[in-house]
């Protein structure tokens, strides 16, 4: 299976339009399973869950050299570190002919005041996206975010930019399958094992110095390997 990465950057007050646009990649990926294909959603909260605390604007830059799309909102400001991530997508993009950078510009009128602080940084941002040549698009909602990003996603399948990933081969299912039921195995088989040394458990947890604990390294053994390649199956999805 092909996996792209999607970095999301955009301010805090675009956080419901982040919330749903992470649902609409996820019914996406639900479709692209028959292309072999899954989207890599990157925003802002589950960055911050990966770096944990002490994270830097350099570590969000870090992951952003390994996007392949880069998608920009913003509405009545652009922070600092979203148009530190623009430039950088941009600088990337020109070196590498990758990520593919999309902008887009809440049109919604806003409820709330906006200071002339802020104001000033986002129509400094539109003007630097005017003098690079960079077109963005509108959206008054989520709904038309993700009807427009849709037709992108569309546009880089049929450009090559996004391909479909190869299909399974029998092999590969058959080997699949055999991992699966290894894995369980091995658990089940460590689970008997330690019934029928449950004496020898009750022995050493009584604090028996003559209980023969070295029995019971197999079925430790049989379950930390079963385990370990359900682990290692969870994370290749």
């Amino acid at each position: 299976m092909l996996t792209y990465s999607i970095f999301l950057a955009s301010s805090n007050e675009l956080q419901f339009e982040r919330e749903k646009f992470e649902i609409f990649i996820s019914r996406r990926n639900e479709i692209y399973k028959t292309r072999n294909v899954r989207l890599e959603l990157k925003i802002w909260e589950t960055v911050s869950e990966e770096l944990g605390a002490g994270r830097k604007q350099n570590e969000y830059n870090s992951i952003l050299k390994t996007a392949d799309v880069v998608i920009v909102l913003f509405w009545t400001k652009v922070g600092m570190y979203t148009e530190e991530e623009y430039r950088n997508a941009i600088a990337l993009r020109e070196k590498n002919d990758r990520p593919k950078v999309y902008v887009y510009e809440k049109k919604e009128k806003p409820t709330h005041p906006i200071s002339i602080e802020d104001e000033t940084t986002k129509l400094r941002f539109i003007e630097a996206l005017k003098a690079g040549g960079k077109f963005h698009a509108h959206f008054r909602d989520s709904i038309e975010l993700e009807r427009k990003f849709l037709e992108e996603l569309d546009q880089l399948f049929n450009e090559g930019y996004f391909k479909n990933g190869e299909k399974e081969t029998v092999l590969e299912s058959i080997f699949k399958f055999a991992k699966r039921i290894l894995g369980i195995s091995f658990v089940l088989a460590s689970i008997v094992m330690f019934y029928f040394r449950r004496d020898v458990i009750n022995r050493w947890t009584g604090g028996d110095p003559n209980s023969p604990i070295h029995e019971l390294i197999a079925p430790l053994f049989l379950a930390i390997i079963g385990i370990l390649i359900f682990i290692f199956r969870f994370k290749k999805k």
